[in-house]
């Protein structure tokens, strides 16, 4: 068992070597046939998965140690330049060799797997947007467009770090808050594509989302001022499929019932769609007989103005004719004199 120390030290020594690597010539080492080349103790006894379990443990011990001394160190600065450093140094080496980054970053496993934590995806857009280049009106585009490049065949990873964004910490204007939804819904759609045509069930659709992520997302469709990123946000939200009886479920079904009283109409008819698609057995254990009085009355409020239901075609066509009978025989009241009347 390696000391907190000594964990620090290999934390230190991969990060070098994945910059060292990302920034060298394209072709001088190939990364992802070389096991040597990989910042693990390779024993030549060892086949290919135990080297990759071996990456994955260090990996996450790598993260835990960097994410606690990145919390109690007084020198952010110095950590964020690191981390935009190698996220950099890595899309460029991508760029200069032609070569997807997943296929780079699945050459270096340690560092694979230190970015595959939820928590580093998140850590990694923060210290993008601490960086020089991240700073300023348009730093948020430079910090999505890099993390999107990072992430794009990660949809946990992409969901986890652009929903940074969405914090009002963040201080994003209204135009990248707005984009990076929009990058989460085409990565969650994609992924849900992805899932069903692989038949793959409800739990791997669960583990897509974050549950920060998730609740940045339920607080953007909730308190955020502007109209278009609380539509957004609800459109996102389609995407999500929550463990039954959880507690994330519960906050789901508060921002459900709230929005179906929402005055704008596309928003209110999202929420009341999703609500249909709850487990019934969660409306009957969290909705109280107020909250069911409350969504019928805006239901049938709300009808005429989310939208008609479709009607039949031979009814519509019968009722044209009723309407137009029934103005035939009132013109035909109209011009008949009536008995006894002076003409």
């Amino acid at each position: 068992m390696l000391s907190a120390g000594e964990r620090l030290t290999e934390a230190l020594r991969c990060l070098q070597f994945a910059k060292e690597q990302s920034s060298s010539e394209p072709g001088c080492c190939d990364i992802a046939q070389d096991p040597q080349c990989w910042p693990v103790q390779a024993d030549s006894s060892c086949d290919q998965p135990s080297l990759q379990e071996q990456a994955a443990s260090l990996g996450k011990s790598i993260f835990q140690v960097l994410l606690q001394w990145r919390l109690q160190s007084q020198e952010d600065d110095m950590w964020d330049a690191c981390f935009a450093v190698i996220a950099q140094s890595l899309i460029a080496h991508a760029h200069q060799s032609e070569k997807p980054l997943g296929q780079i970053l699945g050459g270096m496993p340690v560092l694979h797997c230190f970015l595959a934590q939820p928590e580093a995806a998140g850590l990694l857009m923060r210290s993008l947007l601490a960086s020089p280049e991240g700073q300023g009106k348009s730093g948020w585009s430079f910090a999505l467009d890099l993390y999107a490049a990072m992430f794009h065949d990660s949809t946990t990873g992409l969901l986890a770090g652009s929903s940074e964004l969405l914090k009002p910490e963040s201080n994003c204007p209204m135009v990248g808050r707005h984009k990076a939804l929009k990058v989460m819904i085409r990565a969650a759609n994609k992924r849900l594509d992805h899932l069903e045509a692989s038949g793959s069930g409800d739990a791997a659709m669960m583990r897509m989302w974050p549950e920060e992520a998730l609740r940045l997302v339920l607080y953007t469709a909730t308190h955020d001022p502007a109209l278009r990123m609380r539509r957004a946000a609800m459109h996102l939200l389609t995407t999500a499929v929550v463990p039954t009886g959880s507690q994330i479920e519960f906050e789901l079904l508060a921002v459900l019932l709230l929005k179906c009283r929402d005055r704008d109409a596309a928003t209110a008819k999202v929420a009341f769609d999703m609500l249909a698609q709850m487990p019934k057995a969660t409306l009957h254990r969290a909705m109280h007989a107020g909250d069911w009085a409350s969504v019928i009355s805006h239901a049938f409020g709300r009808q005429p103005i989310a939208g008609a239901l479709p009607r039949d075609p031979e009814q519509m066509q019968a009722d044209r004719q009723m309407d137009e009978d029934e103005i035939d025989e009132k013109e035909r009241c109209v011009k008949m004199p009536v008995e006894g009347a002076v003409l």
